[in-house]
């Protein structure tokens, strides 16, 4: 073993988190497949870019379906044929015409956030901003009241507590975690099944009429994305705004040419995948890279360290705004590559177009606490702002 990946489940500080590029160094640089175990359970994680993109394409031999019992994330655990028709339920609502009239109403919402913590000169950036703004933006796009974020917030970050990030199989707990937002949305459905709207969930419900889809299996695709939507966003702007106030330069570039925020966007995703890895269970013994995989083994497939392979990535350890393969792994790829992903493409733009242009100056202002695996995100990030 080459790397205790559990102590990557504990926040640490910021000037202890090593690069993407060093976290995976040494596994790249071996067999860049590892066994190893989290609390007790095995894995089989696969590294390399080139293996990485082979194991998501091949969904007959490494499925997205849990083998455990418990709720169903879908489309995301299911397999084809059924994932191409659950996709086909929501893939209209992340249309580029939808998103753009989300961003109508996700930009005032920004704009009222940034400049109350402007006014302050000071705020826990991550607490404030990262994981409430996300959260906001998916009550706006699943058709919910926005006084309900706080509600929706609290029972996705007890969620992620009680899986493990994910890593964990579900269990009493998790039932009991869902039990606030499964009424919520029960309710949600129903007023929706009497007056449909321009939202997911009637397009869920207008989809998926003739395949007889009951409120339950509704209730849990509404819920499905806004648990994907939120911790992965949230995660993803975090390291993009520590990444700023720590690079006076990068931020000063970036805020005189906000034409290149989708690019500093792409590379920092490349460099800082906030969802490090997705897993996969074998159906079959088969084997990645010369290592024996059993039927039934948990995989984890790190579009992370694929994302800083060097095998792939020139100067994979190097931000580099101007970099021309923007065709990185940080949102999947295949079948499940994230549907949401023109979605958080869009809020991680806006936010950032707003921040920037509101302030002349970010920069940390106190103890910066992280967790790398098998998120990557900033937990605490006390800043000073600077008004423009």
């Amino acid at each position: 073993m080459l790397w205790d990946f559990a102590t990557a489940l504990t926040p640490v500080a910021d000037a202890d988190t090593p690069d993407a590029a060093d976290f995976y160094a040494g596994l790249l640089a071996a067999s860049a497949v590892e066994k190893f175990d989290v609390e007790g359970t095995p894995y089989t994680g696969i590294f390399a870019y080139d293996d990485v993109m082979s194991v998501a394409a091949d969904t007959a031999t490494f499925s997205n379906v849990r083998p455990d019992e418990g709720p169903r994330i879908l489309p995301l655990e299911s397999d084809p044929p059924q994932h191409s028709f659950f996709r086909g339920l929501i893939s209209g609502g992340f249309a580029s015409s939808r998103v753009a009239g989300i961003e109508a109403q996700v930009r005032p919402m920004a704009v009222e956030m940034v400049d109350a913590m402007v006014a302050r000169g000071s705020a826990e950036f991550s607490q404030e901003f990262c994981y409430r703004y996300p959260t906001r933006v998916l009550c706006s796009f699943l058709g919910l009241p926005d006084e309900d974020w706080q509600f929706h917030h609290d029972w996705v970050a007890e969620l992620e507590r009680r899986t493990g990030h994910g890593l964990n199989a579900p269990t009493e707990s998790l039932q009991e975690a869902l039990a606030p937002i499964i009424p919520y949305m029960l309710q949600v459905v129903a007023e929706r099944r009497t007056d449909l709207g321009e939202d997911v969930i009637s397009d869920i419900i207008r989809n998926g009429s003739e395949a007889g889809l009951d409120d339950m299996a509704i209730t849990f695709m509404g819920i499905t994305i806004m648990m994907a939507g939120h911790v992965t966003t949230t995660s993803g702007l975090s390291n993009m705004v520590l990444r700023l106030a720590k690079d006076p330069q990068l931020q000063a570039f970036v805020r005189e040419h906000p034409d290149r925020i989708p690019d500093f966007i792409e590379e920092s995703l490349r460099l800082e995948a906030p969802q490090q890895n997705m897993p996969r269970w074998a159906t079959v013994d088969t084997e990645v890279g010369g290592v024996p995989i059993a039927q039934g083994d948990n995989i984890l497939v790190h579009f992370g360290s694929a994302n800083v392979d060097p095998a792939h990535w020139p100067d994979a350890d190097r931000f580099d705004i101007d970099r021309a393969n923007k065709r990185h792994l940080a949102f999947g790829r295949g079948v499940h590559q994230c549907v949401g992903a023109p979605l958080a493409r869009m809020e991680m733009r806006v936010a950032l177009e707003e921040l920037l242009a509101r302030t002349s100056s970010i920069t940390v202002a106190g103890d910066v606490q992280r967790i790398t695996w098998p998120r990557m995100a900033v937990e605490e990030m006390p800043l000073a702002l600077t008004a423009a």
